[in-house]
């Protein structure tokens, strides 16, 4: 019987390893959250952002924990929440070499309280 015919699958479609862009959160004495980098300089390449969170007493919000303002084609999925709220990823496509402000919401556990801040997001174009 004949193998059936070989079928050229476009590089877009081949699984890749995502190196991700690793970002650290805090809090810090006035209550503010800082990321660090500020701005996340993403290369080509870098397809998951990874915040981990190093405050105590505080998680990231389970939904919309990291939010783009004008996402376009390069971030097409809401961000993803890790059961116990220290760690949350986002996928960038980094098709588009440009800016983006994001937001970074918090909960205070004993309070249920929310914090954010409005911090930027730079795909490189190398």
């Amino acid at each position: 019987m004949p193998s059936a015919p070989a079928v050229d699958c476009p590089a877009t479609h081949l699984p890749t390893v995502a190196k991700a862009a690793k970002v650290t959160v805090t809090v810090n004495s006035e209550g503010t959250i800082v990321c660090s980098p500020d701005p996340i300089n993403v290369k080509r390449g870098q397809s998951v952002l990874k915040f981990q969170l190093q405050a105590p007493g505080y998680v990231f919000r389970q939904k919309k924990a990291i939010v783009v303002s004008n996402p376009g084609r390069d971030f097409p999925l809401p961000s993803v929440t890790s059961a116990d709220g220290v760690t949350a990823t986002l996928r960038d496509e980094h098709l588009d070499c440009c800016d983006y402000k994001y937001s970074v919401y918090l909960m205070q556990v004993s309070s249920g309280r929310i914090i954010c801040v409005d911090p930027v997001i730079r795909n490189d174009p190398d």
